[in-house]
């Protein structure tokens, strides 16, 4: 595909990391992952993946690992038609921009939320069927957890020894980086706010 850069993205950004340095990170349905520099606002290294017709290579999930040495992206990583498995992950060198690992044969369905552990051994990774997956990235060897959902996994959030998981149907649950089995559930829908003095600052 001839494409003329633009230098900023053609679509939608769908996932955005800031490194240590400031730098910001940014990737999504144009396919490109771009690295902005804080203050000068401009491009200052590019990865280059998947580039197909449709939706082939749109990216949908990125983390950068906090050791700052991997970025892990997902998405619609196979054939338009989906007569394949759409979820390999890329993880890249963050530093020089070559592919480090591709992890794949896991997830049939779309990635939609990655993020590393504290500590950068392992990759969480929830696909558009509501399946969560730890990587250990550098063996390959993958862990599944428990499926609580066949809702899409929307987001990870990372805590020292847990993480968190919200899906399309608006559960939340908290899970031990190391057992399959969630902690703890909680239901948003039944939750209400107790305080209903809510201020305005308009």
């Amino acid at each position: 595909y001839l494409v003329i850069n633009p230098d900023g993205h053609k679509s939608t950004i769908r996932a955005l990391v800031i490194d240590e340095n400031g730098n910001i990170i940014t990737s999504g349905s144009d396919k490109s992952i771009k690295v902005w520099d804080k203050d000068r606002g401009e491009i200052i290294k590019e990865f280059r993946g998947q580039i197909g017709p449709g939706s082939e290579g749109m990216i949908y999930a990125m983390d950068l690992s906090p050791d700052q040495k991997y970025l892990a992206v997902g998405g619609w990583f196979g054939l338009d038609d989906e007569s394949e498995r759409l979820g390999d992950i890329r993880i890249y060198n963050y530093e020089t921009g070559k592919l480090f690992k591709l992890l794949t044969r896991i997830h049939k369905n779309t990635i939609k939320a990655l993020k590393f552990t504290k500590d950068s051994k392992y990759l969480i990774a929830g696909d558009a069927d509501g399946n969560l997956v730890k990587w250990d990235y550098f063996s390959k060897i993958p862990t599944v957890y428990e499926t609580i959902s066949v809702e899409e996994v929307s987001n990870i959030a990372m805590g020292e020894d847990f993480f968190i998981s919200t899906y399309g149907d608006g559960l939340i649950y908290k899970w031990s980086v190391d057992k399959l089995k969630p902690l703890k559930k909680i239901d948003t829908f039944k939750k209400k706010w107790k305080d209903t003095n809510v201020k305005s600052f308009a």
